[in-house]
């Protein structure tokens, strides 16, 4: 299903009669404030009508809710797929959507010529689609392991759960609120930075457990090396391989085929242990060979165990790989991103790869909807773009600011001026605003020393600018360290770019 969703000042939706004995009118709709959804159901959808009604009436709920309308019309648009439902299906479908919707429900009739006229609104939030594509039922038996017990779930209930339906739209991925990170399809510089910081995160845990870097000529492929190809004799067991194409950071261990599980709880605890780092708390989902299952139940518990949550498996006797992980990081109902973790079989043996970001991008947006959930709203120091931000009381202090500035650059802090010519409470609700863990304000008195704000404990303290260094050394020690990407002076930054 794909839907169009148009916030409408005024809608008028006019059935024009066929019957040639009639006075050429039919049912109209003529409603004020209101949600208009251009519905096009399609033959896929037959086959999962009420999961795909399901995803589609949140997805014009939430709008409505978030434009504070009450009133939704239905109205079905064929000409937004190539491949459309008929008219039976797509009725039954637009019924189904109606059913679970709230508030004031108009639906156009399927098949019916319909004149209308429509009084869309401008704001970026008026217009909005939504690919509606839930995923379709499985094949396999489903089962959830919790403390070492297996009970058996019912697929149906399984469906709505954001830990399997994929994926949240790449245009609701960001949160609203934070620093800007993407501007449609383009990642900003500070979203850049993140993703660039969580790349080299991951490919630094991968080579510090003894990996190898290898990668492609062709950097554009997203075909990752076997490592199997560079086993010469069974001395080379276990061998691991780090490379970053397209899809992220992964890595690849070549292993004997009679030991394959205890590499692969290896890559599983390196990619929980990253994204306990992050603070980041993933729904995780097995899918399984229904013979490796079997052989191996007290390792999928012992699995469960060390989750510390439930443990969903898929067991499958058409399994595509024997063991794959995914370690979804939801919202919405969605998953944002998917860190995975799988077994494959190869022609030259058995591999276990694992790619702990997913799509980098995705997990940088996953990552950014956690943070704005903390109180305050905040990234961890080490992946703030601007660590601190100094703002002089007046123009006077740019000076001063400016000698800071340069001496925590040189010993690592990436730092920021505001120095716009505004009240200093607007530029420290800026600060605020763009998540930044640390600001100063500088006046005078602050030759030596200088007040901080730190906004984790909101309160101030002082430091010497040697003392600031050594604190955000300590608490950032053991990430990587990359160069700010923005201009020192706020005023010298694009607008788009900067951090509020």
């Amino acid at each position: 299903m794909q839907l169009r969703c148009l916030h409408a000042n005024a809608a008028t939706f006019a059935v024009r009669d066929h019957d040639p004995e009639g006075d050429g009118s039919g049912p109209t709709v003529d409603v004020s404030g209101s949600i208009v959804a251009l519905v096009a159901v399609e033959t896929a959808d037959a086959d999962r009508l009420p999961q795909v009604a399901d995803v589609a009436a949140d997805r014009i709920a939430e709008m409505a809710a978030n434009l504070g309308e009450q009133t939704v019309v239905l109205v079905p648009f064929a000409d937004l797929t190539d491949s459309p439902a008929n008219d039976a299906t797509a009725t039954r479908a637009l019924d189904a959507l109606a059913d679970r919707l709230d508030g004031e429900v108009h639906s156009v009739p399927v098949g019916e010529p319909v004149a209308f006229d429509l009084d869309a609104r401008g704001h970026p939030h008026a217009n909005q689609a939504f690919d509606i594509d839930p995923p379709s039922r499985t094949n396999g038996e489903w089962l959830v392991i919790d403390d070492g017990e297996f009970a058996s779930v019912d697929e149906n209930q399984l469906l709505a759960d954001g830990q399997l339906i994929d994926r949240l739209a790449a245009d609701r991925l960001w949160p609203d609120a934070g620093p800007p990170l993407a501007d449609g399809d383009c990642l900003l510089p500070a979203g850049t930075f993140l993703r660039d910081s969580l790349v080299d995160l991951a490919t630094n845990r991968f080579r510090s457990g003894g990996a190898l870097p290898v990668g492609r000529v062709a950097a554009e492929t997203a075909d990752s090396p076997n490592p199997q190809e560079f086993v010469t004799d069974e001395s080379d067991f276990p061998l691991d391989l780090s490379t970053t194409n397209t899809s992220g950071p992964e890595l690849a261990t070549a292993i004997p085929p009679e030991n394959a599980l205890e590499p692969l709880a290896r890559h599983l605890d390196l990619t929980l242990t990253l994204l306990a780092d992050l603070a980041l708390d993933a729904q995780p989902v097995c899918r399984v060979d229904s013979a490796v299952f079997e052989r191996n139940r007290d390792w999928f518990a012992d699995r469960a165990q060390r989750f510390d949550q439930p443990l969903l498996v898929e067991r499958r006797a058409d399994a595509d790989q024997p063991v794959r992980v995914e370690l979804p990081l939801c919202a919405e109902g969605y998953r944002v991103a998917e860190p995975t973790v799988w077994l494959e079989d190869t022609d030259e043996g058995t591999v276990v790869r694992s790619r702990p970001l997913g799509d980098p991008t995705r997990f940088v947006a996953a990552l950014a909807r956690h943070a704005a959930q903390r109180d305050p709203p905040q990234f961890p120091t080490w992946l703030s773009p601007t660590q601190l931000r100094l703002i002089p009381l007046e123009a006077d202090y740019t000076e001063r600011c400016t000698e800071i500035a340069d001496d925590l650059a040189a010993a690592g802090v990436r730092v920021d001026i505001d120095d716009r010519d505004i009240p200093v409470s607007e530029r420290l609700d800026d600060a605020a605003a763009a998540w930044l863990p640390y600001d100063a304000v500088i006046g005078a008195g602050d030759e030596e020393r200088f007040g901080v704000t730190v906004r984790a404990a909101r309160r101030e303290r002082e430091f010497t600018t040697d003392s600031f260094a050594q604190s955000v050394d300590c608490e950032t020690a053991g990430f990587p360290d990359q160069q700010r990407p923005l201009p020192l002076r706020y005023t010298d930054c694009p607008a788009l770019f900067r951090e509020r």
